[in-house]
């Protein structure tokens, strides 16, 4: 995979997916944006769990256009949290809110370091929370959790 971008967002779903709290029955779980079949990923996850996490990339920006690379100073991810009551609710065993699994997400990825799938950092950084809001939809809960990092994209040739 060439795009750090989409590692540094499967490294990300990948902590979250690892941590007992998404793990726990009933599973939470965690899509990322680019997955092949999002769509219907996203709706089996609505009608079956009735809660999910989805991983994705909002933008980034440079304070130095003249560093190599492209360097992106400051790289926005976020993590949307979705909940439908009616159906996450009514499941058996422990089911937290929206609102608590946002700020599980915040706990488990502040401060971690991005990791390819062999283990090395895919940033000089670390994750850093950077904001948690809700989010207007008339069908579901949702909050997403903003966390920032910098980040150096490859210099090399892009391949698909």
């Amino acid at each position: 995979m060439s795009s750090t971008i989409r590692q540094i967002v499967e490294s990300m779903a990948e902590t979250l997916n690892d941590h007992a709290f998404f793990r726990t029955v009933p599973k939470i779980p965690v899509l990322v944006e680019d997955g092949k079949d999002i769509e219907t990923s996203i709706m089996t996850a609505m009608k079956s769990a009735g809660a999910f996490c989805l991983v994705h990339f909002e933008g980034g920006e440079t304070d130095s256009a003249d560093t190599p690379g492209p360097y992106l100073s400051e790289s926005t991810f976020k993590v949307t949290v979705s909940e439908i009551p009616s159906v996450w609710r009514s499941r058996s065993g422990n089911t937290p809110s929206s609102t608590e699994i946002a700020e599980a997400v915040s706990r488990i990825l502040h401060h971690t370091q991005p990791l390819d799938k062999d283990d090395a950092p895919l940033s000089g950084g670390v994750m850093i929370f950077s904001g948690l809001e809700s989010q207007t939809n008339e069908s579901m809960l949702q909050k997403v959790v903003t966390l920032t990092i910098p980040i150096g994209l490859a210099t090399a040739e892009p391949t698909r």
